[in-house]
């Protein structure tokens, strides 16, 4: 994962996000929670953060089609 990569994967958590866990806490939580954790800033910091490795899977147009996050 590279830094130009950030917005997209911030897109599809967000995105992910909210599909999983509104129907568990209700949209308007979900959405909050998910705007609140899943920044740019926040997914940008992870990069530079050495005890962790994020990787996205790319489709063949280059479009980011997955995320993953170890630590």
């Amino acid at each position: 994962m590279t830094e130009q990569d950030v917005p997209s994967v911030s897109l599809l958590i967000g995105e992910s996000w909210r599909r999983t866990y509104s129907p568990i806490m209700g949209a308007e939580t979900a959405a909050r929670i998910s705007d609140e954790d899943h920044t740019l800033q926040r997914i940008a910091a992870k990069l530079t953060d050495t005890n962790k490795m994020s990787f996205v899977a790319e489709r063949p147009d280059g479009s980011i089609a997955g995320y993953a996050m170890a630590e």
